[in-house]
């Protein structure tokens, strides 16, 4: 009997040293991927994103290092003045389908720059495609080694066809089990034994949603329990570091958003399709349509598409509408958008675990009315446009300051009126943004084409295709705003018939022609700015101000730019650039600024050196 229990424990204990070996080789040899979500960046104060850490969630979709996204990149040492912020969520926090550094979380960020204009302020994006509460629950573990001050969520949106959610199989705990096995380099490669890269042009919506449906009941109570059992591993892991969290309630389109799909679709198809023209404006108010529906609704009681319509019409008579719509989005069988439990838990759980709850949708409906859950905020099913991401910022904005200081909340709505009056003109009369916080974030002509490029790719893949009742994309699309004033609407025009060519490129090249050099100046910072952790814009803006002889701008980006780059191209550029300040006569600066930004802050350089 000793030997056998004798035998057994040698035969654990060999396996599990072998394992550690392994996985230790695996370390030590670069086998694997770190999970990290950020890599310290060699002879800087930085960090920045770690492009391998999206691995772990979206497995057979990697992108090479040189053409991830490098969106954050903040100090190692947190100031003692610092406020660091970490935003955490799915593709609406992320800010999509604006560049992270343009949406809602940049636009807090500053805010609170001009009203704490004492803090160093640093809004830190981890929001991407796709993610549910899982992956929230999963990263938030492993932000408190990076002095977090407040804890920013917004998630709820992808508990159905997320990268991990209801259609991915699994339990909740075996979701749970499968994401920290990927944290070892041992399973990592064990997995890769059976994952396809994955180079389809497929929009992650369409890839994950692949023909899944959903009717409404057949998951949603374990689907609303999961996401509870999520956000409590949240606010417990943040109560037990003293880190404050801020969560959103979440909204989504109902009333210029169909359904995708629903119930006894088949039947209802025909018949909606044969009474097209009863759907028009002129025609919405009629008996006959009212009659029409009640009819439908007593034969389809479970139908989203006939309780959307119904909603619709009773907007269009004025009366009460969005309950209808409500119903329309839980009905449908396609869940992109929430459904109303997960609101639930959302609210539910903020109040038993005394975060800070910002009551989006009455706030929406305080502001704008029921037309707010339209194209007034909303860009498609579930994204917010610009006046949305302006909304966002403002009301967490508040919530952050409530935190902090109470009696500076109100100088929140004086300094976003500003950007509303911005976007009033922006909307009525065509004018670009012309405020402070796009001159802030930078947003030019060629963000509002490629934010305007993603949504349509969005809507011309599946689920929006198959739609019975078409999305249809907001008239205003391409008609107002900077691609709608020259030059950049006949460049536009011309950029149609080009082949082989990125808009950028085409941009830059048209306004060189026009000698547009202030306008280039803005658009090469502006990808700087998108891309801070990332050597490529720096070199950009470098050869820029080069070429147009501001050689102290072109060597501070060219600083930068060598600190920032890795192999071959940080090789290349130290060449280039050595023989550049040599033949200038500046080695002695280019070595102090070196020296100086491999110690203090880029920002710190503009208003300090």
């Amino acid at each position: 009997m000793k030997k056998k229990v004798f035998y057994t424990t040698f035969f654990l204990f060999f396996w599990v040293v072998l394992f550690f070996v392994i996985e230790g080789g695996f370390r030590l040899v670069g086998i694997g991927y770190s999970t990290e979500p950020f890599e310290r960046v060699a002879g800087t104060p930085y960090y920045r994103d770690n492009p391998d850490f999206l691995n772990k969630y979206y497995p057979n979709r990697r992108t090479p290092r040189s053409e991830a996204k490098f969106k954050n990149l903040f100090l190692v040492e947190k100031p003692t003045n610092g406020l660091r912020i970490f935003i955490v969520g799915g593709s609406t926090a992320q800010g999509w389908p604006f560049e992270p550094n343009q949406s809602f979380g940049k636009m807090i960020e500053a805010a609170l720059k001009h009203i704490l204009p004492e803090r160093e302020v640093e809004v830190i994006n981890l929001g991407y495609s796709a993610m549910s509460s899982y992956y929230v629950a999963d990263v938030v573990k492993k932000l408190f080694r990076y002095q977090p001050d407040v804890i920013l969520l917004y998630t709820g949106q992808n508990e159905y066809y997320g990268t991990l959610s209801a259609t991915t199989g699994g339990g909740y705990f075996s979701k749970r089990f499968y994401l920290s096995l990927r944290e070892w380099r041992v399973f990592q490669v064990l997995f890769g034994l059976f994952e396809r890269k994955n180079n389809s042009p497929k929009t992650m919506m369409a890839a994950q949603f692949a023909g899944q449906h959903i009717p409404p009941g057949a998951v949603d109570k374990r689907v609303a329990e999961a996401f509870e059992k999520n956000l409590e591993v949240v606010c417990e892991e943040a109560k037990k570091h003293g880190v404050p969290v801020v969560v959103y309630d979440i909204a989504a389109n109902l009333i210029h958003m169909p359904p995708f799909a629903s119930i006894d679709e088949e039947r209802i198809a025909p018949l909606v399709l044969s009474n097209q023209g009863r759907f028009r404006h002129e025609t919405w108010k009629t008996e006959e349509t009212k009659r029409l529906l009640d009819t439908w609704r007593g034969q389809f009681p479970s139908n989203a598409h006939v309780w959307y319509l119904t909603g619709i019409a009773q907007r269009t008579k004025k009366e009460e509408f969005l309950s209808s719509l409500r119903l329309a989005k839980d009905l449908d069988v396609i869940p992109f958008r929430y459904r109303e439990g997960i609101r639930e838990v959302l609210r539910r759980v903020a109040t038993e675990k005394g975060v800070v709850f910002i009551p989006l949708q009455e706030e929406i409906q305080k502001r704008f009315g029921g037309e707010g859950f339209g194209r007034l905020l909303f860009i498609d099913h579930l994204h917010f446009q610009y006046r949305g991401q302006v909304f966002l910022a403002e009301l967490g904005t508040k919530a952050i300051l409530s935190l902090l200081s109470s009696q500076r909340r109100g100088e929140t709505e004086r300094l976003f009126e500003e950007v509303y009056l911005a976007i009033e003109r922006f909307s009525e009369e065509g004018f670009a943004h012309e405020n402070w916080l796009d001159a802030t974030l930078f947003f030019t002509v060629y963000d509002e084409f490629m934010a305007i490029q993603n949504i349509l790719t969005l809507v011309s893949q599946s689920p929006y295709t198959e739609m019975l009742i078409p999305f249809g994309k907001d008239p205003a699309w391409g008609r107002i705003g900077m691609v709608s004033q020259e030059p950049f609407k006949t460049i536009l025009a011309s950029y149609e018939t080009t082949k082989g060519q990125t808009f950028g490129n085409f941009l830059l090249s048209e306004l060189a022609k026009q000698k547009r050099w202030e306008v280039i100046a803005n658009l090469l910072e502006a990808y700087r700015h998108n891309n801070p952790g990332w050597y490529v814009g720096y070199k950009n803006c470098a050869d820029f101000f080069l070429s147009r002889g501001e050689w102290e701008k072109a060597l501070r980006f060219y600083a930068m730019a060598y600190l920032l780059a890795e192999g071959k191209e940080k090789k290349t550029l130290s060449q280039e650039v050595e023989k550049l300040v040599e033949g200038m006569g500046k080695e002695k600066e280019w070595r102090a600024l070196l020296t100086w930004l491999a110690k203090n802050s880029w920002s710190g350089y503009n208003t300090s050196h």
